[in-house]
């Protein structure tokens, strides 16, 4: 019960409690891009992101366990090399959202990440309940990079309560529907991942949705060479090519295209004509 408790006492949650609410509250008022049966999309991705944050509540109770054994048993690099506090906390934070990138990267290069990465891509309109509209079994790859990285470098607990918000925060920044002002999001997108960034990320173009990878910082796109000039936004078809049908949108349908074999969503697209072949 104390692990439960303390898993629960994490930051990330009232994130999701305050900040998700509050943004779909906005994009109601000031939607980027308005489409018919918003409501319903927004309801869905809900219901299958509620089934991901439970997964991932779970497994966050091994995330838990492992931090306070590294902390215990004084594993990892920081507990045997003097380090100050702050520059763990700074290091730590930056080594997690770098192998957040690398790990998204994984996931779309290779086709079993894929499988459980693509309901993510396949929303064919990116807004701030896109942020939670994870397969359950993508939980897993999204949190092996933290459980490597803890007992390896003997992360302080510390900035797992920063990191974890922090992250959440972002990904619901950069995934929203919203009308910002364009001076702001140039200000902000040379350090974080802003929304005009990331929606080529969930273009059906193949050119865009390998790039754009980062979670938090988009540092790690300028120095590795994913950070392309996205397109315009209202003009550009988002999704995943074959996974778009009506029966693939359907709650049942998402958590069972993980299984499926369609026409491969990775293949290369025209992007002469701008849309899919």
């Amino acid at each position: 019960m104390h692990l439960y408790n303390l898993a629960l006492a994490n930051p990330r949650y009232a994130v999701i409690l305050i900040g998700l609410p509050l943004l779909i509250l906005i994009e109601a008022l000031a939607p980027l891009i308005d489409s018919a049966g918003r409501w319903q999309h927004t309801a869905k991705n809900l219901v299958i992101g509620a089934t991901y944050v439970a997964t991932t509540a779970v497994l966050g109770l091994g995330i838990v366990w492992l931090v306070h054994a590294t902390e215990r048993n004084h594993w990892g690099l920081f507990n045997h090399v003097a380090v100050p506090l702050w520059i763990q906390v700074t290091l730590g934070v930056l080594v997690l959202d770098f192998a957040d990138y690398w790990r998204h990267r994984a996931d779309h290069t290779f086709r079993f990440l894929w499988r459980f990465h693509r309901l993510h891509h396949s929303d064919p309109l990116m807004e701030a309940s896109t942020t939670i509209r994870n397969h359950p079994g993508a939980a897993i790859t999204i949190l092996a990079p933290r459980a490597i990285l803890i007992p390896l470098l003997g992360l302080n607990p510390l900035v797992l309560l920063i990191h974890a918000p922090l992250a959440l925060a972002g990904q619901l920044y950069h995934h929203s529907n919203l009308k910002l002002p364009a001076g702001l999001e140039r200000v902000l997108g040379r350090v974080i991942v802003t929304p005009s960034q990331h929606f080529a990320h969930h273009a059906k173009i193949r050119k865009y949705s390998d790039s754009q990878f980062g979670v938090v910082l988009i540092l790690w796109d300028r120095l590795f060479g994913t950070l392309v000039e996205a397109p315009e936004r209202t003009t550009t078809p988002m999704g995943v090519r074959g996974y778009d049908d009506a029966a693939s949108q359907t709650i049942p349908g998402m958590l069972a295209s993980v299984f499926e074999k369609k026409k491969p969503a990775l293949a290369p697209v025209s992007l002469e004509a701008g849309v899919p072949e």
